[in-house]
């Protein structure tokens, strides 16, 4: 759980715990001002004895005034204490419903992290290290299909560099990672808040996102749970998007059929089931709601091939590969890649597929 909800929860047992003991107290206070009142000058009027009177027109102006008075005064203060009553009730019910749902999250919140596929964690400082950054330009659009621009969700952040594109766009941006090792490892500008939580389980507030982002990452949800999350915390018109990326390209079709060779073949045994739908480009995820027209996205970069084999270390394959086979696959490939490479740096490119739609 947040600091603040936990601070919540702490400020509301305080207020139950006290709360009948206030109760009393006031109750006390207005007997009290009440019996007052009344021994000090009785204000109760015996009804025949006032229709005789205004009979026999002997009441005074001031008796009427008074009468008046007492009787706005009681309406009032009726009134007033009715008032009271409904606005405390009410209150006490919102912050149980608060309380209740808060604490719900608090139970879910350990089974979502122990159903959470850690592949990343041992590779957290190459992962941010290696991998390629994304465009601007992809930013830049999803700020312009949001509705808003108060706070956008980063989830699954990994090393952050989404978070770290969105925060030009948005006033705050939640960072969120089931791994605390990615999250040690990741880093933002001030306006980005990074923390620790499954993506089923954010602790976020309700309907206070505008623009709910996952990169590379959603192929190992629980997507039902998580669709529920989204659902939760993004605003009435908020934005889910879905990023992907597979295979890199060079404009050499000589190292292309080298590094597909690798990732089809020599890599093949070693992706997790849900690589299948990376390769897939997300087309047979399931999505909540109807997807909305969004611009072709390229990721890019410059790189020579020791960039190059950083970034093929920080494939869950390979790390898998080396853990079960106790052999490393890079030096191989890069013998193969090294006549084909050369010493200068190569332009690579990654179409990065989204899918993205907008809750009702």
């Amino acid at each position: 759980m947040t600091p603040e909800q936990l601070a919540y929860i702490e400020r509301r047992r305080r207020q139950i715990r006290y709360w009948p003991f206030m109760a009393a107290v006031l109750l006390a206070i207005l007997v009290a001002a009440y019996a007052y009142l009344l021994l000090k000058k009785p204000v109760y009027v015996d009804p025949t004895e006032f229709v005789a009177q205004l009979t026999a027109k002997k009441l005074g102006m001031d008796q009427l005034a008074t009468l008046a008075a007492l009787g706005n005064l009681a309406f009032i203060g009726c009134g007033l204490f009715i008032f009271s009553l409904i606005a405390m009730t009410s209150l006490a019910l919102w912050n149980e419903h608060r309380l209740i749902r808060m604490l719900d999250e608090l139970r879910a919140a350990p089974a979502a992290a122990a159903d959470f596929k850690d592949h990343f964690s041992a590779l957290a400082e190459d992962y941010a290290h290696y991998r390629p950054r994304y465009p601007d330009t992809l930013f830049a659009a999803l700020a312009g299909v949001a509705p808003g621009h108060e706070c956008a969700w980063d989830c699954a952040t990994g090393n952050g560099q989404a978070a770290a594109g969105l925060a030009p766009y948005f006033t705050w941006v939640v960072a969120t990672d089931a791994s605390s090792a990615q999250i040690a490892a990741a880093k933002g500008p001030s306006n980005v808040q990074f923390s620790v939580a499954p993506a089923e389980a954010s602790g976020l507030p309700d309907a206070s996102v505008d623009l709910l982002l996952v990169a590379q990452a959603a192929h190992w949800f629980d997507l039902p749970a998580f669709y529920a999350e989204a659902e939760r915390v993004l605003r009435p018109g908020g934005v889910l998007a879905l990023l992907t990326y597979s295979g890199v390209h060079t404009p050499d079709e000589g190292i292309n059929r080298v590094l597909r060779e690798f990732h089809q073949v020599t890599m093949g045994p070693y992706w997790p089931a849900e690589r299948a739908h990376v390769e897939n480009d997300y087309r047979d995820l399931p999505f909540p709601w109807p997807e909305i027209p969004f611009p072709a996205q390229t990721m890019t970069a410059q790189w020579t091939l020791d960039q190059l084999m950083g970034y093929l270390g920080t494939w869950s394959a390979t790390a898998r590969y080396r853990q079960e086979c106790g052999d490393d696959p890079l030096p191989a490939l890069r013998a193969r890649l090294a006549p084909l490479w050369g010493e200068e740096s190569r332009e690579l490119a990654w179409p990065l597929p989204v899918r993205i739609g907008r809750r009702p």
